[in-house]
């Protein structure tokens, strides 16, 4: 067992949670839940880009929209076309 699966256990937290890893949940392509990010980095109805602890989080779509918005979880609505996740090592 590594240090990141002994800290998730301890803390009864997902090792992702633990390491700063995004959480990403999709409800086909018209809802986006994002959770772990550091706030939003460009926004345009065709793109909403996220910061994480670890990269950057891209959405690209059509009509997109951020119906919540908070310290570390956001949900996009709209037509999600593509999430690009960058530098997430």
């Amino acid at each position: 067992m590594g240090k990141w699966d002994e800290a998730a256990a301890f803390l009864g937290l997902p090792e992702d949670t633990v390491r700063g890893f995004p959480r990403i949940q999709a409800a086909g392509n018209l809802r986006l839940r994002l959770e772990n990010h550091r706030g939003v980095e460009r926004m345009t109805e065709e793109e909403i880009a996220f910061g994480t602890a670890r990269g950057q989080v891209r959405i690209l779509g059509e009509g997109l929209t951020l119906s919540l918005l908070d310290r570390d979880e956001a949900v996009i609505a709209g037509r999600i076309r593509q999430v690009d996740l960058t530098d997430l090592s």
